[in-house]
């Protein structure tokens, strides 16, 4: 195995410009063309991409509460806006993001404490998995508990003294996020569009494990609501029309 898998031609960056496109184009069919299927199949590719590299980087960051308040906080702003638009709480994906982080983190710390506390972190754990389980029962999250637990998945073989990614990492990662996608289409997806997602795995598959560009990174956090709102824009423009 290569102890990283340079040969790969995707980076981080690479992988969640495509991730952009496939999201636009998921929203542009749900706004505009809600006849045309095939738009939300090619969106379902967008997920998978976002819930890896969620994983991915609770491994590498270096400030995890700045990276959690950062999901979470734009996530709040999001909902808030979104329900003084429409009335409505919709539980937008930077909100279940959140969530996954704070189950990551309490992985990476169960993993971390020594052998003696090692009982206690694991029930601590159990417990925060079960609350937030709860929680999504009662306040509904985009993708479900299943959506938050699946960048769980995605790290659960990490380990934070090793930072390098090779191909039996890459290959592992991919059947626990197979796995995730898999329990959202049975829990949360009536029609099964869901398991369209499965089509991400060979783009993911091309992952070398380098961050790429990172001057724009937190452009993609921006893109989110600025796309929303200009198909939004335009789709009221139809309807008057």
């Amino acid at each position: 195995m290569n102890e990283h898998i340079s040969n790969n031609p995707f980076s981080s960056h690479t992988l969640k410009i495509l991730a952009c496109i496939f999201m636009v184009i998921d929203h542009v069919g749900y706004a505009l063309f809600p006849e045309l299927r095939l738009l939300r199949i090619i969106g379902r590719i967008a997920f998978p991409i976002f819930a890896f590299f969620i994983a991915e980087g609770c491994r590498y960051t270096r400030n995890k509460l700045k990276r959690w308040a950062t999901i979470f906080l734009l996530g709040f702003v999001f909902e808030t806006v979104y329900f003084l638009y429409t009335k409505e709480f919709y539980g937008n994906i930077f909100l279940t993001f959140s969530l996954s982080i704070l189950l990551i983190y309490c992985l990476q710390w169960a993993k971390s404490v020594s052998k003696e506390k090692k009982f206690i972190a694991v029930i601590a754990f159990l417990g925060s998995f079960l609350s937030l389980y709860l929680v999504c029962k009662k306040i509904p999250v985009d993708y479900g508990f299943a959506g938050v637990i699946t960048p769980l998945f995605v790290s659960l073989l990490d380990s934070e003294k090793r930072k390098t990614t090779t191909d039996k990492d890459l290959f592992f990662k991919l059947v626990f996020l197979s796995v995730g996608l898999l329990l959202i289409t049975w829990t949360s997806d009536p029609n099964n569009s869901q398991i369209w997602s499965l089509l991400a795995l060979p783009l993911i598959a091309f992952y070398n494990g380098k961050p790429g560009n990172t001057k724009y990174k937190y452009g993609f956090y921006v893109f989110y609501p600025v796309h929303l709102l200009l198909i939004e824009i335009i789709a009221f423009f139809v309807r008057t029309s």
